[in-house]
């Protein structure tokens, strides 16, 4: 199974999926240096390193389909 498949069959976007994982970075911000650097690793749709709040933020994901999702300000590893 190639990773977009399984991506497509197992977990396939969910809006309320982002919710959640908006509140937890909204709420783990806190606890975060503005200038630290957080590293996401399986970061699917990139819900948490789109809304954490730090100096340098880093998704890393072997689905390549990563790439469509992070914000501007998120260097994306595959």
């Amino acid at each position: 199974m190639t990773d977009s498949n399984y991506h497509n069959t197992r977990l396939a976007e969910d809006r309320r999926r982002t919710v959640l994982w908006k509140a937890l970075a909204n709420y783990l911000s806190k606890y975060i240096s503005p200038d630290a650097n957080v590293l996401d690793f399986g970061a699917g749709y990139c819900d948490f390193i789109n809304h954490v709040t730090a100096g340098r933020k880093q998704a890393f994901d072997r689905w390549d389909g990563i790439k469509k999702y992070a914000k501007e300000d998120v260097s994306v590893h595959v």
